[in-house]
């Protein structure tokens, strides 16, 4: 069974008893990570136990680290802005394109958010 790290009653880094995410890969050799939001500075915590997970040698197998991030809109904040401009049917193809470019843009922001360095990015 996976083990859910939501830093409020399992740690990200560690507890008092040195338990957290950073040593729990340090016994894996590959992860599938599942998060809300995703900061690059944040990282650098597990990169140097991420980083030394081994690349296959197929390259169609998986790679050692896959990372799925999900923004979501709340259902009542979709709700409002579809039925801002008045109209109660659901959004057409050009209204998704755009709500896409929209969460495009705010994955983008919440990466760069602080200017993050050359190693923050590596």
């Amino acid at each position: 069974m996976p083990t859910v790290f939501d830093n409020i009653e399992t740690p990200f880094l560690e507890n008092e008893h040195g338990n957290g995410l950073k040593d729990a890969l340090k016994l894996a050799w590959r992860g599938d990570f599942c998060v809300g939001y995703f900061n690059l500075r944040g990282w650098r915590c597990i990169d140097s136990v991420v980083g030394s997970w081994p690349h296959p040698a197929d390259v169609s197998s998986p790679p050692p680290c896959r990372l799925l991030v999900g923004m979501q809109r709340l259902p009542h904040e979709q709700l409002e802005a579809w039925l801002a401009d008045g109209d109660e049917r659901p959004p057409d193809n050009k209204a998704f394109a755009r709500l896409r470019k929209d969460a495009a843009k705010e994955f983008r922001k919440q990466l760069t958010i602080g200017h993050p360095t050359d190693a923050d990015e590596a």
